[in-house]
């Protein structure tokens, strides 16, 4: 699979899906919400009615960063779900060593989602640096290893291996519990984000 910059926007806002629910929990006005959906013709004045205060930017802000995440993460299931059925980009590679990274994910957690939700957002001042703090985790983990760190991926039983082949070093997102299995073997692969993030052939053997 090709690894277009849109893809790869995609596959980030998924695995910051917690951190924006988090968020939309925190700081979204409900009350507009729901006055907004069952009066769907003044949609306009209830959801945007207070968007020149503090509270109602990060309210706006929150709904829309969650909805989109979560847009993120049927576009990204969906498209793992259609690469293995189809195939997609299939092809062998040769495993020399295999180290499981599913501590990862917390340390992603923890590092990262935790003390952005822990931030003040009292004055104008604090929400510029909570703007600024979140574009800057992102545009660094959307050009580096932290785009393959995906709790997404967790909640439906997949594990991220980093894996040394013959050809360099890959990430193998896997249904299996161990891949120490193939070591000086080849696994069949799909691509899932260029050549650098794949997805193992789903079959049992080795499971």
């Amino acid at each position: 699979m090709s690894s277009p910059l849109w893809f790869r926007i995609q596959l980030l806002f998924s695995a910051y899906f917690p951190l924006y629910l988090i968020l939309f929990i925190k700081f979204a006005d409900f009350e507009a919400i729901y006055y907004s959906l069952k009066y769907w013709r003044f949609f306009k004045e209830f959801f945007f009615y207070d968007l020149d205060t503090i509270k109602g930017f990060l309210s706006v802000m929150s709904i829309v960063l969650f909805l989109y995440s979560l847009f993120c993460c049927f576009y990204i299931i969906r498209e793992i779900v259609k690469t293995e059925r189809k195939r997609i980009g299939q092809f062998s590679i040769n495993i020399n060593n295999v180290e499981s990274r599913d501590k990862d994910v917390l340390v992603y957690l923890m590092t990262y989602v935790l003390p952005l939700v822990s931030l003040n957002t009292q004055n104008i001042k604090e929400v510029i640096i909570f703007i600024l703090l979140i574009v800057l985790i992102m545009w660094l983990s959307l050009y580096s290893d932290l785009l393959y760190i995906n709790p997404l991926l967790t909640a439906f039983k997949r594990r991220l291996y980093a894996v040394e082949t013959t050809n360099g070093k890959v990430i193998v997102i896997s249904r299996k519990k161990n891949l120490d299995y193939y070591k000086g073997k080849e696994l069949m692969c799909y691509r899932l984000e260029g050549k650098q993030i794949l997805i193992d052939s789903p079959s049992r053997e080795g499971s």
